[in-house]
């Protein structure tokens, strides 16, 4: 075994003996000559141009590869396959005519598989709020409730006796207003019937709100004008059929009204058209505690759907009041 041996002289820097300094010897490194050239690596040492771009388009796929595209499940489908699956998504209700290649499809679906998670976790938050709801509706009901009192009874039963038992009180309304003209009355319904009986839909909180539905107000100038049209269309349409029973209307008149006939009948029903148009603005208000949360007239007359409205009433009355709760047991 080898025993090194202190240095007996000191550095000329003042090390102290007994201390060993190990000095590396410089390693030497070739230099070429001047006019000689580096030695190329055999792996970049391409032929020509091509073989390069080649090389380069290969690494590109591979790093494409490695970053796994949120579409790639898509790409195996063929062009009929996703038509199909867009159509499955939408329901049926979907213009095929808007999509011009397979790139639309692919986004299109996709951007309905991000809805979809995005109403996932949604839900999953409102099943959360549903379970603390439930723990603590017996405080909601004791703080919004009434005694019932003496009241004459729809179906002519004898009237509840005063501070008889209680009756809960909603915490919300939802105020409906439609356009009858346009048949929204009946997409009204269908609505409330969703959202009280569909489970994908379902309001956890149901019994806190009262839907109301009611005919859109229209403006006496609209009304007055839709009158207008209708008197106009019933004349006009009173003289194409009966004109000749009419003996006061000078027999030059009653020659013109048989010559255009045709032309009468046809000007009435114009009339009739332009007198339900009046009427008719696509309107579909939605009202929560008097503030509008939904306005079909600032969505192109699209008639929200029973999914939207449910997250919108959720969103302002169950889920703000489990954030909040959440947010004062933090504190």
């Amino acid at each position: 075994m080898a025993t090194a041996v202190p240095s007996e002289t000191p550095s000329a820097d003042g090390q102290h003996a007994g201390d060993v300094v190990d000095a590396a010897e410089p390693a030497e490194c070739a230099m070429p000559e001047a006019g000689e050239a580096h030695p190329m690596n055999e792996q970049y040492d391409y032929k020509d141009e091509e073989e390069a771009d080649a090389v380069v388009a290969a690494t590109a796929t591979g790093a494409d590869a490695s970053a796994k595209s949120p579409t790639a499940h898509l790409d195996g489908l063929s062009v009929e396959e996703l038509t199909a699956l867009l159509v499955e998504k939408k329901k049926g209700w979907v213009n095929l005519n808007r999509f011009k290649d397979r790139e639309a499809l692919v986004q299109a679906i996709f951007g309905m598989e991000q809805k979809e998670a995005a109403q996932i976790a949604f839900r999953a938050e409102v099943a959360a709020a549903a379970r603390w709801y439930a723990e603590h509706q017996s405080q909601f009901k004791a703080a919004h409730h009434r005694p019932k009192g003496s009241r004459t009874r729809g179906d002519s039963a004898e009237p509840a006796a005063a501070g008889g038992s209680d009756v809960d009180e909603a915490q919300h309304e939802v105020l409906v207003l439609y356009n009858q003209a346009n048949g929204y009355d009946s997409k009204f319904e269908v609505l409330r019937k969703e959202l009280q009986e569909s489970e994908a839909v379902s309001l956890p909180n149901l019994a806190d709100f009262k839907i109301i539905g009611q005919a859109y107000p229209m403006s006496p100038r609209r009304v007055l004008i839709s009158k207008a049209l209708q008197g106009a269309f019933f004349g006009t349409l009173g003289l194409a059929l009966m004109g000749d029973q009419l003996k006061f209307i000078p027999e030059s008149v009653l020659a013109v009204l048989r010559a255009r006939r045709g032309l009468i009948t046809s000007t009435g029903f114009m009339l009739n058209v332009l007198s339900r148009a009046a009427l008719q603005n696509n309107a579909f208000e939605v009202f929560l505690d008097g503030e509008l949360i939904y306005s079909a007239l600032n969505a192109s007359g699209r008639v929200p759907t029973a999914e939207l409205l449910s997250n919108l009433l959720l969103e302002r009355t169950l889920l703000k009041d489990y954030y909040a709760a959440k947010k004062t047991a933090r504190a």
